[in-house]
């Protein structure tokens, strides 16, 4: 016999739409056109939206893929300056404005983008606009154009991680518990269950009861997964026709954690099912059992106060996992340039100790929600950060490559103090390609070395250029 929808009883067709148990708006994946009819989804769509719009300041922060491929669009504050995350979850920068002065186009601000996005496009398309308008000459426009897109290419490392300033207001519209009756009602039809037996539970949805849904749900203080590497959506089930009580768990970025009473005088089949799926890694986990819990302690469930404390923590641990992950590149510049750019070396004795100070301290500048994280959360992101850069793996390593770095500079000097007999100020570009001659015939005798000063080179030259034009 065919399958029919849970809420009207229709029969269901595979003409149907497919229904996200947890709405695909928060990276729901798992989804099925055997639950519900295309009518009964439009009328339940609200639950979702209102669900969606309540944790949209942590959506934004995670942007998980929908079945599109693509991410909601989204604004945020990349530290300190206004930017946008687009639908396909790159990051573009725009605050560029243009002025005249004795003859010259001036443009001042930041433009910059995650590299082959929809976020590059826009800016190109932004600063092809603007040089359009200014410059009638179409070579005089393309020269420009290419020498603007060289430095907006080099400055893509610039994208930092959006940090969201948002206060999370849950169940505004009060339907926040009817919606999380929906999902595990769902979730129970999907695993195919008879739903004879939670019969009681489908009425509350068909009549859209929210007192009712409200006196058989709580909040539920779930540690489990909160303390996991990763954000978790969760769904579990447990029947326990011994103890006559079935009873859904349902959580939400780790964060959102609720306790359904399905049925209490269960007298089917003994069922202990969970589905766990990692948004932030895009994949299905394994489950873990659920808590036992029986009619004794179900009244104190369902009737205790929600723990603020316990909120929070697991709110700071969904922050541990998104502020900095993966860590971006300016982040790790200027780390580097903080570890590594003075002549210093630090002490075996004092290495652990003074470069988490140097870490915490370049967190407390650069990222505005660090300061407000308890210890605990803080130290998650430093020891994050000490296994995203191999060259703090032990102070061997961290030697090593503070002594090459030097030895880079000293190369450095040499060809420049080689070359003091040129009149940098008479002959700029003679003196930029006597460097770069150098630099390709020195005779190096690490290849490490070698390797990374060839491939900075074209960098290191517009720096020296930009300098020269200065000193001019």
């Amino acid at each position: 016999m065919g399958r029919k929808c849970i809420f009207c009883g229709k029969n269901l067709t595979q003409d149907e739409k497919p229904e996200h148990i947890i709405p695909n708006a928060l990276g729901g994946k798992l989804k099925s056109k055997d639950i519900i009819c295309d009518s009964c989804n439009n009328s339940y769509s609200y639950l979702d939206k209102e669900l969606a719009e309540e944790l949209s300041p942590l959506t934004s922060l995670i942007q998980p893929k929908r079945d599109n491929g693509k991410t909601g669009r989204s604004e945020c504050s990349i530290f300190g300056v206004p930017g946008e995350k687009l639908s396909d979850g790159s990051i573009k920068v725009n605050t560029i404005k243009i002025k005249e002065e004795n003859g010259k186009l001036i443009l001042n601000g930041i433009l910059s983008h995650t590299p082959n996005s929809q976020a590059e496009k826009e800016n190109k398309q932004y600063l092809d606009k603007i040089l359009k308008t200014a410059i009638k000459d179409r070579n005089q426009r393309q020269a420009s154009k290419d020498k603007l897109n060289r430095y907006i290419e080099l400055n893509a490392t610039d994208i930092r991680s959006p940090i969201v300033k948002a206060t999370i207001a849950l169940n505004n519209n009060g339907n926040l518990m009817l919606e999380m009756l929906k999902i595990i009602t769902e979730y129970y039809a999907y695993s195919g269950y008879d739903i004879k037996y939670i019969s009681e539970v489908v009425n509350v949805l068909r009549n859209k009861d929210t007192a009712k849904a409200n006196r058989i749900t709580n909040y539920y203080d779930w540690q489990d997964w909160s303390k996991c590497e990763g954000i978790y959506h969760v769904l579990c089930l447990k029947g326990d026709p011994t103890n006559k009580i079935l009873y859904g768990i349902v959580s939400i970025y780790g964060v959102l954690d609720v306790f359904i009473l399905l049925n209490d005088n269960y007298c089917g089949l003994a069922i202990d099912k969970t589905y766990s799926f990692d948004v932030k890694n895009s994949q299905t986990t394994m489950g873990s059992l659920l808590p036992n819990i029986t009619k004794d302690n179900l009244n104190s469930i369902l009737q205790k106060q929600r723990d603020q404390k316990n909120l929070q923590d697991k709110i700071n641990h969904f922050l541990s996992q998104t502020i900095i992950s993966p860590l971006e590149p300016k982040l790790i510049s200027a780390l580097q340039d903080k570890i590594f750019g003075t002549d210093e070396i630090i002490e075996e004795t004092l290495f652990e100790k003074s470069v988490n100070k140097i870490i915490s301290d370049t967190l407390s500048s650069n990222l505005e929600c660090f300061n407000s994280l308890p210890n605990n959360n803080k130290k998650e992101i430093i020891d994050k950060i000490f296994k995203e850069m191999p060259e703090l793996q032990n102070y061997k390593v961290y030697r090593d490559t503070k002594i090459k770095k030097d030895k880079i500079l000293a190369i450095y000097y040499e060809i420049l103090d080689k070359l003091k007999n040129i009149d940098v100020a008479a002959n700029p570009d003679v003196f930029v390609q006597k460097f770069l001659y150098e630099i390709n015939n020195y005779n190096y005798d690490d290849v490490f070395i070698k390797e990374w000063i060839l491939t900075n080179q074209d960098i290191v030259s517009d720096l020296l250029k930009n300098t020269l034009c200065e000193l001019k």
